[in-house]
């Protein structure tokens, strides 16, 4: 009886993180589509840029302590710490939103549209540290029935308003409401059969975890970034009117499958929690067999998502969005590898962060960033859309190259 509910119980949070995890990769693609369709052009422009806003700052808001939360298998920190320590960076991120409209003077409709999202963003910053805590505890299943139930809501919402009223700023204030009302049921409540939050703040854990997780924040902001310069420049082409209204759009579009192949990596968020396990038992062949797997599983999704990108992608994305988008056929393919490089790199930090040598990542994503702000802006201007492509594939081979030569350099210490 124990094993069968050993497998149920595996199967279960197997289920759950798929749907959790696969409800997060839809929600952006979905919402987009939703304003692609209903709103101007214009609009969904600004829908675009604000919501790449939103994703750059909630790299505060989360400051990576993630990756260090669901591998503290030693539970060097209290729960209370984590929570109080999102608190501090959420208010942060919403603090530095603000500051942010105020000095690239985006009055009015945008500046509000940015704030709202950045708001958005902010409670998916709550719920994440709750979801941390579940997976610490390997109760992925109750993470993913948060994100999924969640993220369908908000869905839901978004889509009712915005086709009934047309009212984008009403429509993410519904959302807002939406995302807090599901952290206090589905985070909140489940929560308190793990742990009792105390009121008394602990400062120095505080500072402590911050100092820690720092180095994975840096690189998680500069890789966003990274991820973000493509679309930043095409804003700065737009405000100068050297494009038309409708591309900064079309390669939001583009770019969308990108986050979902990122995201295969989430599937297997259970597998890094167990190879933190083995290595803080030191069992060094089962972490060399399972990390084996994790690679051979990757490799080979990766090969999948290519020829399904060449064969399906752009005909899918033209229909979903009812945008005619066959004209990018090289640039997409291009983002679509560029997509499949960060994968793998983000797989050889999250080893390195099990392995307790964060603070050498920030050599790989300092040298990314650095070239991409030396190359895109540049690329761009000669070369259009595709020149911004060119770029993030550039800085995405950096950061893998790099990355990955730390992590041979450190194993065979």
């Amino acid at each position: 009886m124990k094993t069968s509910s050993r497998i149920q119980s595996d199967q279960s949070i197997f289920i759950w993180n798929v749907l959790g995890t696969s409800s997060t990769a839809l929600i952006s693609v979905i919402l987009l589509m939703i304003v692609s369709r209903v709103l101007s052009k214009s609009a969904s422009d600004t829908f675009s840029f604000a919501y790449a806003i939103g994703n750059q700052l909630i790299t505060i808001g989360l400051f990576q302590i993630r990756n260090f939360q669901s591998t503290d298998i030693l539970h060097k920190y209290r729960f209370k710490d984590y929570f109080y320590t999102r608190l501090v960076t959420c208010f942060l991120m919403i603090a530095i939103s603000v500051l942010y409209i105020y000095l690239g003077s985006y009055s009015g409709f945008k500046g509000l549209v940015i704030w709202l999202i950045c708001l958005y963003r902010c409670t998916d910053a709550i719920s994440d540290v709750f979801q941390g805590m579940f997976q610490q505890r390997e109760r992925l299943d109750i993470a993913g029935k948060s994100l999924f139930y969640r993220n369908m809501l908000v869905i839901l919402g978004f889509t009712l308003c915005l086709v009934l009223t047309k009212q984008l700023v009403l429509s993410l204030i519904v959302i807002c409401l939406i995302s807090v009302a599901c952290i206090v049921l589905f985070d909140i409540t489940p929560s308190v059969s793990f742990t009792s939050l105390e009121r008394r703040i602990d400062a120095q854990s505080i500072l402590g975890l911050l100092k820690e997780s720092f180095p994975l924040f840096l690189n998680g902001f500069l890789l966003i970034y990274i991820y973000n310069q493509p679309k930043f420049v095409l804003e700065q082409l737009y405000s100068k009117q050297l494009i038309p209204a409708g591309v900064q759009t079309e390669f939001n579009i583009l770019f969308m499958p990108i986050f979902m192949i990122n995201l295969i990596f989430l599937f297997l968020r259970p597998m890094i929690t167990q190879l933190a396990i083995y290595h803080s038992k030191e069992d060094k062949k089962s972490f060399a067999q399972l990390e084996r797997r994790l690679s051979l599983v990757l490799l080979l999704a990766s090969l999948a998502i290519l020829l399904a990108s060449y064969f399906v992608g752009l005909p899918v994305l033209s229909l979903v969005y009812g945008i005619d988008l066959r004209h990018y056929q090289l640039d997409f393919m291009l983002l679509i590898f560029g997509g499949i490089i960060s994968t793998f790199a983000t797989y050889i930090d999250n080893l390195i962060t099990i392995i307790r040598k964060q603070h050498l990542l920030v050599i790989p994503y300092v040298v990314s960033f650095i070239s991409s702000l030396a190359i895109t802006g540049s690329l761009a201007r000669s070369f259009g859309v595709i020149g911004v492509t060119y770029g993030f594939i550039i800085s995405m081979m950096i950061w893998l190259l790099l990355s990955y030569g730390l992590y041979i350099m450190e194993k065979r210490k």
